[in-house]
């Protein structure tokens, strides 16, 4: 299973069903990498992206799905679905 599947398509269906009949809060976890804008002082932003970003900062695979996730995410909130993002420092399976 892609990344993209695991992530941004499955965001997709999670918005499909909280938006369903009696609208559903989401609690999504994401992570830090997400997160593509900094302040002056290089604290990160921690706030959906905006729509006029593309993900410039984008690393890699993983990093992609989480912030297209993320993007989706915060268009499902414009259209009234109410939802959090905790955003983990580092998410890993047990070796």
């Amino acid at each position: 299973m892609s990344l993209r599947t695991q992530n941004a398509c499955s965001m997709v269906n999670v918005l499909r069903f909280a938006g369903t009949s009696l609208t559903k809060p989401i609690l999504y976890a994401s992570s830090l990498v997400a997160v593509t804008k900094a302040t002056e002082e290089n604290q990160l932003v921690e706030e959906f992206p905006e729509p006029e970003d593309f993900g410039d900062k984008v690393i890699n695979g993983y990093v992609l799905s989480k912030f297209v996730s993320e993007k989706l995410l915060h268009e499902g909130t414009v259209r009234g679905i109410p939802s959090t993002v905790i955003r983990y420092a580092s998410i890993m399976g047990h070796r």
